[in-house]
This record gives C-alpha cells, structure tokens and sequence, in this order.
C-alpha cells in the first residue's frame, strides 16, 4: 500500500545550545553537527543517520523568534517551552514520494526563509494547537538524502565531511522503523487521525513520547533519554 506521507526527520525542542547533546556523546553518537537558521531565531545540533536525521532545535535569539511567530503560524517559543506549559515537544518534517501539493489534505500555510534550499516549507495550520506536534511538508530539494547502505552512502558524490557525519562510533545507521507516542490533551485532532492514515505511525500514549528503531534492533539495545528528552532509541 502507497500512502501519502513518509517520515523525512524529527525535530525535538532543547533548552538553548542544546547542552542535551550531552547525553548523545555518552551514548556513542560522535557526528554532530551544528547549524542557524539565518533570522528566524532558532538553530540547532543535527544527528544525521543513512536514512534519517535527529534536530535538537532552541531558541538563539529570542527577539528574532517572537517577530517571526506570524510567519511561523505558531508560536516557536512557547513550543520551546513544553517542560512548563504541555505543549508537545517535538515536530515532524514528512516528505512525498512522489512530491505532489495538490495531495495534501489537510489546511496549510507556506512559510519562506533566506536559509531554505527550496522555496518554502508547506506548515499545516494545526500547529497553532501547541499540544499536537509541529508538522511541516518538505519540497523536494530539502529532502534529507536517503542511502540503502553505508557503502552506497560512501560512494556518493558528496564531501568528505558530508560523509564522515553519517558515522557514529555506536554503528547506528539506518531507521529501520518508529512510533510517536503524543498524550491527547483532549482529544486526537483531525490532522493526527489524517497523518496516521497516511502512512505516519502516531498513537495515543501516556506521555510525549518518539521511538526509533535503528537497524532491525540488531544489538538488542536501548537508549532512553527520559526524562530530560521525550527520545528513545533502539538498536
């Protein structure tokens, strides 16, 4: 069965320079990268996989994230601010395989930035709903790369470094599957029913909550990151 939507990254909201990171480098996630999105406030650790990235996004500047919160269509602080006021600490970033706009069912506005690679992110209206998660299309230019191996990874026509980022002394390499675990406020809304029918693996829980699963759990091991990150990795 084709569905609508894919899974291209998750971001989780982190306190400002991102000092969680920490609990990634005791684990064995050596490639980290670092970044800023030019006048919109925020910026960010990135943890890249084969087929996937991990965002640990914060507030940079607070003034410049507040006058961007129109153009956002939510409110970036108060999100940053889940541990105090239950908004959901995490965003999903989906991608369509093929890209098609006209296929995306659901209320949306398109948010442009000088840092983007294509012309916009496609941002569903519900993120005004601070307790669903932030969910976003991608266009096809700013889709994370996806390699079926390390070696096809390797063999790319892309910088060394590029490359090197990929590589994490634990050997995690490739999400094989997930879940999302989100804790209804009230009720589930129409857009988290409409992204669970299509192809995005959402479910009610107890608490905020993502899991990855790297690699089939070929090693039989788990990372939680609870409670300082709603995060946990099994590989």
């Amino acid at each position: 069965m084709e569905y609508t939507f894919q899974l291209d990254h998750v971001l989780i909201w982190v306190d400002k320079d991102a000092p969680e990171i920490g609990l990634f480098k005791e684990n064995g996630f050596t490639s980290i990268i670092s970044g800023t999105h030019s006048r919109q406030g925020t910026s960010a650790k990135y943890l890249f996989f084969l087929n996937f990235y991990i965002e640990l996004l914060y507030i940079s500047d607070h003034a410049e994230a507040l006058e961007n919160i129109h153009k956002f269509g939510c409110d970036y602080v108060k999100r940053s601010n889940w541990k105090h006021n239950r908004a959901s600490p995490f965003g999903l970033a989906l991608k369509m395989k093929p890209f098609k706009q006209e296929n995306i069912l659901f209320d949306y506005t398109e948010y442009e930035a000088v840092w983007m690679k294509d012309k916009s992110l496609i941002m569903a209206v519900n993120n005004k709903n601070l307790f669903d998660p932030l969910v976003f299309v991608l266009r096809p230019k700013m889709e994370f790369p996806c390699y079926l191996s390390m070696d096809e990874m390797l063999m790319d026509n892309k910088p060394d470094d590029f490359k090197k980022n990929h590589i994490h002394e634990n050997g995690i390499k490739t999400l094989t599957s997930y879940i999302i675990y989100i804790k209804p406020e009230v009720q589930t809304s129409e857009l988290i029913n409409y992204l669970n029918a299509s192809g995005i693996n959402i479910l009610n829980g107890a608490e905020n909550c993502i899991e990855l699963i790297f690699d089939h759990e070929i090693n039989n091991r788990e990372i939680d990151f609870r409670p300082r990150l709603p995060l946990v990795i099994k590989f």
